[in-house]
This record gives structure tokens, C-alpha cells and sequence, in this order.
């Protein structure tokens, strides 16, 4: 990648940690934690609950948290070595009896029993008898990635096998919920969702960004309704709508975060996002693994590090979000990510700017048919304004130098890992097109041995 490309990335980078705020605001570092205790470093936003076996554990988001903690009045800031020394016992799993789960990949709803045991609900009327009118408000969508810290274990084909009550108490402490014994609660629990529905007036709906305008001048977004109140029925706010159309594109423009370290088998990876999405071209995405040279493996681990940004700046619908990326990938044990989003509160409704903020990075080199361009990408959407994006086309100047071109140039990236099936491969992208003649891409994959 040129240099310019290099630091403009960097300062990228830089612009969004300096923008962003910590949801929890540190306190006072205590040397000693006590079993029960809600601990996290001064440096980073994760949160852990320490138990009696020694071990931390993680909470993946707020939404569990919320089910064991009223606010975070309680966490202790520790230091990093004192956070090192206790190592990673696995993910805080919800509050048994306080609410249902399921995934997208499975239409079962799920009770949870002590221990992050899911027990399935056969019907909507097993569900009601159990969690009331109102339990469809009582449901959460979590990751695929969370469900394996759960069992499955039997279905519950009527109101009495599962009295929520039971559930309720049966664990007053993650320590007592992880089967570690009793500790004394030094917060008082929350108070679950009511059997019956709360009063409101309208549904709750979040919809996502708008995509980049097309050149037909339309664009969309996606609506999701979180919150379905049982006495109205709001409808979804717009989903398309009329736009200013950018210049035409040629290809789709990427952004690629830096490579992390090199685990101990023999691979590395990175975080791709598509910045741009032309409407007319499909442009692969970038290599997010490669294979690299393993460091030493004099030094054993005991669990992956990871390496998160800071919190983006909290958006008007009250979310905000942050990329984590795995730097060490210990072979022994597989330590679940950090929570990468979190709910916030929004910031006030009197105007805080007067428009939205771009980055663009530097003009490509300009081609022999006298034309360049550049990605720009918005890093502060400002609520009360809506500022065109800066032009990623212009004309140019042709380089001089006497010599006609023969061919195109490309650069490739290196071969990725070689599959179980004994394929592999890569990306490669014309740097140069030479207007006289057309140059095959070199082969982007190839036979290899597993």
C-alpha cells in the first residue's frame, strides 16, 4: 500500500479514538478485589465478575449484565497486572428465569434455567402461562457466537415445568449460578421484567444508516422494530427516499485495518469493511487471513489478547459501537471476544454541529486516460444536517515521461492459508491500466497441499 494511503489510515484511526467516549467511568483502583467483586482495567471498558474459583469472567454485553446488576455503581478498576493474574474462566451467562433468548439461525425461544441451561418453550401459550402476557417483550436476539455458552436441556411443554420464580432465586449470584458456592449479594438484584405489559402508547423502532445514494438518485435503509407495544400499532418508519446521486464508480472502495500478530499455528487476520458500495460493480473483498511465520513458542499462554478501539461517539437512537480484533491467538484456549456494542445515552437534542463530517484519503495516481480518484468515508453523521460527500472522481493530468505502456500492472496479496479441501486464495487489483492493451489477472487461486 503507498505511504500516503499508510498515514492517512492511521490518522483515520487517531481522529475516531480521540472522538469516541468509555461507557464505564473508571474508578478508584482497589488492590485486592473480593470474590463477588465487579472488576475492570483502568485502560479499557471490558467488564468481569471475579468468583471464588480464582477466575474472571466475562460479561459479553449489557444486556446480560443488566440481568445481575442494577448500575455499575460497584466496579473496582484494577490494574493490568493484577487483571493478568487472573485468568479468563469464560462468559457471564444470563439470569436464570429473568428473560427468554433465541438466535436468527433458530425460531426456538428458550427459557434459562441455573447454569446457562436453555430449556426450549414448546408454544406461545406455554410462553404466556409462564412469562405472562407480555413475554414477546421479554425476548433477546443473541450472537451465534454466545449461544455455545449455554446446554440445552429439556423442552418445557407446560406452565408447570418451569416456575420462573424458582429460577429467580435459585441463583441470588453469578459465584452461586456457576455452581462455586454461596457468596453474600453486595448490590441488590434487579427487578425482572413484569408478567404484565407495561403501559405505552406507540412501538419502538431503530433503523439503520442510509446507504450511499445510487445513481438513479434513491436510497434505503433497514427498519427493525424493537420494542412492539400490545395496545398500538406503529408503522415503520421510511425506508427509501429521494437523493442527490454521487458520480458514477467504477468499483466498490474497501477499508482494511492493520494485520495482527502472527498466532502460534501459523496465521493471521484483519478486519475488512466496504466503504463504498458501488452499485454497478461487485469488488471482492480484501484478504482478511494469510498464512505468516508463528512467533517462538518458548513462552506458553493462557488466553487470546485482544486489542478494541474506543467506544464510538453515542448515536441519537442511543448505541454506540467499536471493532475488536484478536492480536494474540493462543492455540490452548479460545477466549471469547469483547462486547462490541453497548447502549449509551444519546446525546442532547440541541444541535451540536452543523454538519457531517468526511474523510477522504489522497487522489490515486492519475492514469494514462487522465482520470483519478479517491474513497471518502463519513466518521461523524451529524443528526441535525445532511452533508453531500465529497467528489471521489476527477480529471487529471496524464503523466509524462515519453514511454507508451505495453501492459497492465497488478498487485497481488500473498496466498491465503491452504483449506481442508486443498485450495487457497488471494486478491489481486490493477494498479495500472494501460489504455493500449488488456493483461489477463494473475490466477487468484490455485491447488495446494492441506
Amino acid at each position: 500500500m503507498p505511504m500516503s494511503k499508510t498515514n492517512a489510515l492511521r490518522t483515520l484511526v487517531l481522529f475516531l479514538m480521540l472522538a469516541a467516549g468509555i461507557a464505564v467511568t473508571p474508578l478508584a483502583v482497589r488492590a485486592a478485589p473480593m470474590a463477588g467483586s465487579l472488576i475492570k482495567r483502568p485502560d479499557n471498558p471490558a467488564l468481569y465478575y471475579y468468583a471464588s474459583n480464582g477466575k474472571r469472567y466475562v460479561f459479553p454485553n449489557e444486556r446480560v449484565f443488566r440481568t445481575w446488576y442494577v448500575d455499575f455503581s460497584s466496579v473496582q478498576t484494577v490494574t493490568a497486572a493484577e487483571l493478568a493474574a487472573m485468568p479468563i474462566g469464560g462468559n457471564v451467562t444470563y439470569r436464570p428465569g429473568f428473560r427468554m433468548i433465541k438466535i436468527d439461525t433458530d425460531s426456538k425461544v428458550y427459557a434459562i434455567s441455573r447454569g446457562g441451561l436453555l430449556r426450549p418453550i414448546a408454544s406461545e401459550a406455554v410462553a404466556a402461562a409462564v412469562f405472562g402476557p407480555a413475554w414477546a417483550t421479554m425476548i433477546d436476539d443473541i450472537p451465534d457466537a454466545f449461544f455455545v455458552n449455554y446446554t440445552i436441556g429439556a423442552p418445557i411443554a407446560s406452565a408447570a415445568d418451569f416456575n420462573r420464580g424458582t429460577e429467580l432465586s435459585s441463583a441470588p449470584t453469578i459465584n452461586s449460578d456457576k455452581s462455586f458456592g454461596e457468596l453474600p449479594a453486595t448490590t441488590p438484584l434487579p427487578t425482572p421484567p413484569t408478567a404484565t405489559p407495561s403501559s405505552c402508547t406507540a412501538d419502538t423502532w431503530y433503523c439503520q444508516d442510509w446507504n450511499i445514494c445510487s445513481p438513479s438518485g434513491m436510497q434505503s435503509r433497514s427498519c427493525t422494530m424493537i420494542v412492539d407495544c400490545p395496545t398500538a400499532t406503529t408503522p415503520s418508519p421510511a425506508v427509501t427516499q429521494s437523493c442527490t446521486s454521487s458520480p458514477a464508480c467504477t468499483a466498490d472502495s474497501w477499508y482494511c485495518t492493520q494485520w495482527n500478530a502472527c498466532s502460534a499455528s501459523g496465521a493471521q487476520t484483519r478486519f475488512c469493511t466496504m466503504t463504498i458500495d458501488c452499485p454497478t460493480v461487485v469488488t471482492p473483498s480484501p484478504e482478511t487471513s494469510q498464512s505468516c511465520t508463528p512467533p517462538s513458542t518458548e513462552t506458553t499462554c493462557t488466553e487470546d489478547s485482544w486489542y478494541c478501539t474506543q467506544w464510538n461517539s453515542c448515536s441519537a437512537s442511543g448505541n454506540q459501537t467499536r471493532f475488536c480484533n484478536i492480536t494474540n491467538d493462543c492455540p490452548s484456549v479460545s477466549t471469547p471476544s469483547p462486547a462490541t456494542t453497548q447502549t449509551c445515552t444519546p446525546p442532547a437534542t440541541e444541535p451540536s454541529c452543523t454538519a457531517d463530517t468526511w474523510y477522504c484519503q489522497d487522489w490515486n495516481v492519475c492514469s494514462p486516460s487522465g482520470a483519478q480518484s479517491r474513497s471518502c468515508t463519513m466518521i461523524v453523521d451529524c443528526p441535525t444536517a445532511t452533508t453531500p460527500m465529497p467528489t471521489t472522481y476527477q480529471s487529471c493530468t496524464p503523466p509524462t515521461g515519453g514511454m507508451s505502456c505495453t501492459e497492465d500492472s497488478w498487485y497481488c496479496t500473498q496466498w491465503n492459508a491452504c483449506s481442508p479441501s486443498g485450495n487457497q486464495t488471494r486478491f489481486c487489483n490493477i494498479t495500472n491500466d494501460c489504455p493500449s492493451v488488456t493483461t489477463p489477472s494473475p490466477a487468484t487461486t490455485q491447488t495446494c497441499t492441506p
